[in-house]
């Protein structure tokens, strides 16, 4: 078969070009010049042949930028911050609403009338005509109901955003609560809450989290097959009530124009009003006694969960605890993974991490180990965390690498606007003080070694240090040694 002519002529102009470099930047130390072999090996080009202990990195400095805010005579605060790199607007609703305001007969009232927003269409709007019109925009609209604060959120693109605002107000202020999506949403959320207890992982740190808090609590306590069930449009709308603008956050970041922007505001939230804010009563911190909780389950690993208090939030030593759980174990760094999983191969995954919450906080230690070596990843891993601080202080290395691992992570909180601006709207609507995110280099770096193993003793009390072991009990070996025994079969109903 005889090739066309175009393919042959086009093969003949390809020999003959000269091949043209792909970029031009010069790269000292790095040119592409003919490998010499030496010694059975290629010698690396000048730029690479050093030791990586004489590389100097120059630190990495985070300028945050400040969001323009505001606020309307109604009270709600305004957030917004331009970013016209691309023709996207995104926007968000964060309300101090959540989890930790339900009613303990309706226990996951507040996911559901979250995911109601949403789904369940606006006075304006039937459900599927308002999922028509976010498809026509190609729009998402989406909620996140949290414990202390939750939210409703917009992405459009930037034409199509002066009509989309006023529809994320209607949502958030005048929602349908359609009787058919309500029975959809909560058929979902049952599905989810029957199905928790499928992930032993997730199921140790629930249990964990039980103990150090208290189960009744409002830290403690979880939505239930039961609770949900009995939930009623009316126990939705009455809980939407407490949503106002007082101590609610607008955030918009994108490509906006902000005199135009602050126009929208003004016509769709002006004049939002109402809202019910309740006070929460955390009570006081349960008095933790060591003890162990074992979770039978036919698993082919142990489940391994240390937990204890971590630190209220913007306590004044939130920076020590922080560096001393990332001394510990955190960002797959520290001396729990070292000990635990590379010196003793005693676990597949060694980790740790503190949590900051209106009252104590928490920290917690994962190991996830073969259920036949659970009492010696145990035995290891307590060692740890007992003794740093005290008969085994953390060092000034393991000081610097937490430091270089908290700064250098710091960075990717801010990888966009809306990160920004939704960082800052968060930490305001928590209490945290004004300075928190341009103070938090120096905070951090002003640690020093005391006071990080005086944190790292407090983290590792083992008189109130809670365990949770899931997996095969008959394969676990003896855990009494730990302390007392506690056997249960549902973490549901664990008391």
């Amino acid at each position: 078969m005889t090739r066309p002519r175009f393919f042959w002529a086009l093969g003949l102009l390809c020999a003959c070009a000269t091949p043209q470099p792909v970029g031009r930047h010069e790269s000292p130390g790095l040119e592409s010049t003919p490998a010499r072999l030496r010694a059975g090996y290629f010698e690396l080009p000048a730029g690479l042949n050093r030791s990586p202990s004489r590389l100097t990195v120059a630190p990495l400095d985070v300028v945050v930028r400040s969001p323009t805010t505001w606020t309307l005579d109604n009270g709600l605060t305004v957030y917004a911050l331009e970013d016209h790199r691309a023709p996207i607007v995104q926007a968000g609703v964060l309300v101090p609403a959540g989890a930790h305001d339900e009613p303990d007969q309706q226990l996951g009232v507040s996911e559901l009338m979250f995911e109601l927003l949403v789904s369940g269409g606006t006075s304006r709007h039937a459900p599927e005509a308002l999922d028509e019109l976010l498809d026509s925009r190609a729009a998402d609209l989406w909620a996140a109901a949290g414990a202390e604060l939750s939210s409703v959120s917009l992405s459009a693109r930037a034409r199509d955003f002066a009509q989309l605002l006023p529809v994320l107000a209607d949502v958030v202020r005048t929602p349908r609560f359609d009787e058919a999506r309500l029975k959809t949403e909560k058929d979902r959320l049952l599905e989810d809450v029957r199905r928790r207890a499928d992930e032993p992982g997730s199921l140790a740190t629930r249990a964990v989290l039980k103990a150090v808090y208290g189960p009744k609590t409002l830290l403690g306590r979880e939505a239930q097959q039961a609770t949900l069930e009995g939930l009623t449009q009316a126990d939705v709308r009455a809980f939407h009530r407490r949503l106002g603008p007082q101590g609610a956050r607008l955030v918009v970041a994108g490509d906006f124009d902000l005199p135009a922007l602050k126009t929208l505001v003004q016509r769709a939230f002006g004049d939002w009003s109402g809202g019910d804010v309740v006070a929460r009563d955390y009570g006081a911190p349960q008095s933790l006694v060591r003890r162990v909780i074992v979770v039978p389950r036919a698993t082919a690993q142990a489940h391994v969960r240390i937990g204890g208090w971590g630190c209220r939030r913007a306590s004044p030593d939130d920076a020590a605890v922080r560096l001393a759980a990332t001394s510990l174990a955190s960002f797959g760094i520290g001396r729990i993974p070292r000990v635990v999983r590379d010196e003793r191969g005693l676990a597949y995954v060694a980790t740790a991490s503190v949590g900051v919450g209106p009252t104590t906080g928490h920290f917690v230690v994962d190991v996830d180990t073969k259920p036949e070596q659970a009492v010696a990843a145990l035995t290891a891993a307590l060692s740890v965390v007992e003794r740093a601080g005290r008969e085994e202080p953390l060092t000034v290395d393991e000081a610097s690498s937490a430091l270089d691992a908290t700064l250098n992570s710091f960075a990717f909180r801010f990888e966009g606007a809306l990160k920004v601006a939704w960082e800052r709207a968060t930490l305001d609507a928590l209490g945290w003080p004004q300075d928190t995110l341009s103070t938090f280099r120096q905070r951090h770096a002003a640690v020093s070694l005391v006071e990080l193993n005086a944190a790292a003793a407090r983290l590792g009390q083992a008189d109130a240090l809670q365990i949770v072991v899931v997996g095969p009990v008959e394969k676990l070996g003896d855990l009494s040694r730990f302390g007392p025994v506690v056997t249960i079969t549902d973490v549901d109903r664990f008391r």
